[in-house]
Formats: structure tokens, C-alpha cells, sequence
């Protein structure tokens, strides 16, 4: 496998949302988790195969750099199956 990175999107519920990834076509990697006192999370993939994964913060609230010169600012899907990826 090449290398690759793993986006992560917040939610409020990591288990409701892997709920709604299952219900709209996407299948789990691994089921939501704690991790430790700082949040939970899943890794999933969606129907044109791109993972992803998503965080319910607790005591890790996610990226404490934004809207400054040299933080992360955009992400992209190449995927050869864009209308499934769409509709999920």
C-alpha cells in the first residue's frame, strides 16, 4: 500500500455517525473507540473506497492551529467513482 493520510471529520457522536456512515453506504474499518480520556473515533471508508476517519473530541479537541500562514487549509478526494462518493 502506498503511503497515504487519514483525514479526520468532528463530529458530536462518533457512534451516531457510524450509524449514518453505515445507513448511507459506507462501511466501518474499525468501530467506534475511546481512546484513552482524549475523545473517540472510527475509521471508515465510503463507497468509492476513500477513508476517513472521525473524532468525537473530549480532552483533544483537534487542530490548535488555523487561519494562519502555514496551517492546513484544504483537502481533496481524487476518486474514480465520484457519484457514488458524492451521494454518500
Amino acid at each position: 500500500m502506498t503511503s497515504v493520510w487519514t483525514t479526520y471529520l468532528a463530529a458530536d457522536s462518533a457512534d451516531a455517525c457510524a450509524g449514518a456512515v453505515t445507513a448511507a453506504g459506507g462501511t466501518l474499518m474499525m468501530p467506534a473507540f475511546d481512546v484513552g480520556d482524549v475523545g473517540r473515533m472510527f475509521v471508515a471508508v465510503d463507497p468509492s473506497g476513500a477513508a476517513f476517519g472521525v473524532w468525537e473530541a473530549k480532552a483533544h479537541t483537534g487542530a490548535g492551529v488555523f487561519n494562519e500562514d502555514g496551517a492546513y487549509c484544504w483537502n481533496e478526494l481524487h476518486t474514480l467513482n465520484y457519484d457514488a462518493a458524492r451521494d454518500f
